[in-house]
């Protein structure tokens, strides 16, 4: 420590040079500090809004292609809102016939090509909302998860 020039009383007294380190490092933990937690909380926050999805597994539907092989198909149906499950789960068998029947039209060569089979969801997921109107269900499909999709020889 520095000293400075003597006091009146005849003593050194000795001269402070760290207290605005200390305290400039104290404020810099303090504001991070405070920005961490405002950074974790706002997303739990936004956790807690988001809805989780909802699906309905359809059972496993087995369908014959043109060439004659066997696919097999397992789906989910994403629903908007979990309300829609019970209505939706009486129409069951109709999406199961559905899949079935877009089944049929699979090619070996699209099971090679992701965006044949990105198509394919996209096409049942019209195909079921077509029904779901026609059958005035107020409910509709927002997606299509393959659970299975395998082609046997």
């Amino acid at each position: 420590m520095a000293t400075s020039a003597p006091s009146a009383t005849g003593t050194a007294r000795p001269q402070r040079t760290w207290p605005m380190l200390e305290i400039a490092i104290g404020a810099t933990a303090l504001i991070l500090g405070l920005a961490v937690w405002a950074y974790v909380s706002k997303d739990k926050a936004h956790d807690k809004a988001k809805p989780l999805p909802v699906w309905l597994a359809l059972p496993k539907v087995t369908s014959e292609t043109d060439d004659g092989r066997v696919l097999n198909i397992k789906v989910n149906l994403r629903l908007t809102e979990l309300e829609q499950l019970k209505t939706l789960q009486g129409h069951a068998n109709a999406f199961k016939a559905i899949v079935q029947d877009l089944g049929n039209e699979v090619t070996p060569d699209d099971m090679h090509d992701p965006d044949r089979i990105t198509e394919l969801g996209r096409h049942i997921k019209g195909t079921v909302n077509n029904y779901l109107r026609s059958q005035q269900v107020k409910a509709s499909i927002k997606g299509v998860a393959f659970d299975e999709l395998h082609l046997l020889p």
